[in-house]
C-alpha cells in the first residue's frame, strides 16, 4: 500500500492574449494504491486516482479514476515452473 501527493506549479498562456498575459496554474495529484496477493495464488492492485486543477481566475476542473488489475498464474505459467 502507498499513498503518493504530487504538486506542481506551472505558467500558461491566457487564451487569446497573444502570450501577452500569463497565469500560474496550480495541479494537485493524489494516489492510493493497495495490492494484495495469496500465496502465488491470486494477486490484485487496485489504484485511486485524483487530480485537480485550478488557476487565479477560473473555477476548478477535477477528475478522479479508479483501476482494477487482478491476476492468477494460468496452467503454461506453472508447467513452466
Amino acid at each position: 500500500m502507498y499513498l503518493k501527493y504530487r504538486y506542481k506549479q506551472k505558467e500558461r498562456d491566457l487564451t487569446g492574449s497573444k502570450g501577452t498575459l500569463t497565469l500560474p496554474i496550480f495541479h494537485h495529484q493524489l494516489r492510493y494504491r493497495l495490492n494484495y496477493s495469496l500465496n502465488d495464488v491470486f494477486s490484485s492492485r487496485t489504484t485511486l486516482d485524483y487530480n485537480h486543477f485550478h488557476s487565479q481566475d477560473r473555477a476548478a476542473t477535477k477528475g478522479y479514476q479508479v483501476t482494477q488489475m487482478i491476476s492468477s498464474p494460468t496452467a503454461l505459467d506453472q508447467a513452466v515452473c
